[in-house]
């Protein structure tokens, strides 16, 4: 490990600062600035200060339009705002997509527009946890804060998800190395358990690893259920995994005096789709009959989980709304950006507060 000396050459810090790379939303992060750019960020992980120091360097600062000959040109604002309203109020089939680093106010107005010229509005659930958003809406959400899991959480259960690699201050910020209330001694108040095919970075960490099969998600959370209903288990070996281990960590979660299951990527995108976060939620809804237990998303984008919840509340579908009729529509391999674009319906595509290119 080498030594990399305190940066010492800046103007001013900002203090207090909420990190927007992913949905941990860490909101402790110190900006050393110099000549207003970021030199340096404290107490961020690498993949948020890495965004943090490099996002000037990234962004557009003034707007640009493409001239005769396709080359970007830039412009003042109010003809860049005029060509954009064109380009809209000309549309038939306008999507508007993406919406996860910004805010819900923004949103709101996005809405608004959407609703009165009959647009498409989507996110990056399109893509990624949009099954997890269907079984939500079939199942239920037995969910809770992470201020809930730091204090009171005594059993942290990873599903699908490698946090240590894709939220680095996941573990160490809110559920597993942090101290809470009733959790004076931190990790070692807490049992973790990591059920995943792969043997990541935090099942390293972990105090267990259930290693079941490939894309045996679905049949092992079901063998969790039936323990848990009190049903005998008549197969030796389930989804890989002997029916032994199975009973052992039904009783240990059980146990539990406030349980949580983070599930990422892994679980939603294996083969029974939103049929595991279905199962995954209903095994919740079964340990709650015996202690406390909640369910998180491991979301990207630190807004991404709140444009599905603003889009839930507002008009009843969480993602993929369609507004062509002059009301809310939603129907999975119709309005989803994907299928559209794949139809080449879209005639105006608007990128709100993300980048598509790279994600």
């Amino acid at each position: 490990m080498t030594y990399e000396p305190p940066i010492t050459d800046y103007d001013y810090i900002v203090e207090n600062c909420t990190c927007a790379f992913c949905g941990c939303n860490c909101d402790d992060l110190d900006y050393l600035v110099k000549d207003n750019h970021v030199v340096a960020v404290r107490h961020a992980c690498r993949l948020g200060a890495s965004k943090i120091m490099e996002d000037m360097d990234q962004r557009l600062i003034v707007p640009m339009i493409r001239d005769e000959n396709g080359e970007l040109m830039e412009v003042d604002w109010d003809t860049a705002l005029d060509k954009a309203a064109e380009y809209i109020a000309n549309s038939v089939r306008p999507v508007f997509y993406g919406w996860s680093e910004t805010s819900t106010e923004c949103m709101k107005e996005g809405v608004a527009l959407g609703e009165y010229i009959g647009a498409v509005l989507d996110n990056q659930a399109t893509i990624c946890h949009g099954p997890s958003l269907q079984a939500v809406q079939n199942a239920g959400y037995p969910i809770q804060t992470l201020g809930e899991v730091q204090n009171r959480a005594d059993v942290i259960a990873y599903s699908g998800s490698n946090a240590m690699n894709s939220h680095p201050r996941h573990m160490a910020r809110y559920a597993v190395f942090c101290r809470g209330y009733f959790r004076q001694r931190g990790r070692f108040d807490r049992t973790v358990i990591t059920m995943d095919p792969k043997f990541s970075d935090t099942a390293k960490c972990s105090d267990k690893w259930i290693g079941f099969e490939q894309n045996g998600d679905y049949g092992f959370y079901n063998a969790i259920r039936a323990v848990l209903r009190g049903k005998e288990l008549y197969q030796d070996v389930i989804s890989g995994i002997p029916k032994e281990d199975i009973y052992e960590l039904a009783e240990e979660m059980k146990a539990a005096e406030f349980g949580v299951l983070f599930f990422g990527l892994g679980l939603t995108h294996t083969l029974s789709k939103q049929r595991n976060i279905d199962i995954a939620i209903k095994m919740v809804q079964d340990l709650n009959r015996f202690s406390k237990w909640g369910l998180t998303p491991m979301r990207g984008h630190f807004n991404v989980n709140g444009f599905n919840i603003f889009m839930a509340f507002e008009c009843g579908f969480a993602f993929g709304v369609d507004y062509c009729r002059g009301y809310p529509r939603y129907m999975m391999g119709e309005t989803n950006t994907i299928d559209l674009l794949v139809r080449k319906e879209p005639d105006c595509f608007m990128v709100i507060a993300a980048d598509p290119g790279a994600h």
